[in-house]
C-alpha cells in the first residue's frame, strides 16, 4: 500500500470508512439498482453522504448525483456499528434511533442480502 492510500485512509472518519466497505459490498449485489441513497450521519462527526448506485458500481460521495431513493438518518456513532453488525438495526429503527424515508422494500432487500438485516422490514 502506498504511503498516499494509508494518508487518506486514516484520514477518513469511522463513518466514511464503513460507508466506503458498505459501498465495496455493494459492488457484488444482485439487488442494486439505479438508484441514490443519502445518509445522514448526525452529530460528532457525522455529515451527508451519497450511494451513487447502478448494477456493477456503487460511488460513496459528499454531494447528491440523483433525486434520493432512500433516505437514512442516523448518529455517526452508531452508523458504524450498524453496518458492521454489531447493533440491530430493528431495534435502533423502533427505539427512534434510525429514520428511513424513500423505497423501503428496496433497502430492506439490500439490507438483507448484505447481512445487515436479518429479517425484513
Amino acid at each position: 500500500m502506498s504511503p498516499d492510500a494509508s494518508e487518506r485512509r486514516s484520514s477518513q472518519s469511522p463513518v466514511e470508512v464503513a460507508l466506503a466497505k458498505l459501498a465495496r459490498r455493494m459492488l457484488s449485489s444482485r439487488i442494486v439498482k439505479k438508484s441514490s441513497i443519502v445518509i445522514h450521519a448526525t452529530g460528532a462527526g457525522g455529515g451527508d453522504y451519497y450511494l451513487a448506485c447502478s448494477p456493477g458500481a456503487v460511488k460513496l460521495t459528499k454531494t447528491a448525483a440523483l433525486p434520493a431513493t432512500v433516505e437514512v438518518t442516523v448518529t455517526a456513532k452508531q452508523l458504524p456499528q450498524v453496518l458492521a453488525g454489531e447493533r440491530d438495526p430493528r431495534k435502533l429503527f423502533f427505539a427512534g434511533g434510525l429514520r428511513v424515508r424513500g423505497d423501503l422494500r428496496y433497502l430492506s432487500d439490500l439490507a438483507m442480502e448484505l447481512g445487515i438485516l436479518k429479517d425484513p422490514i
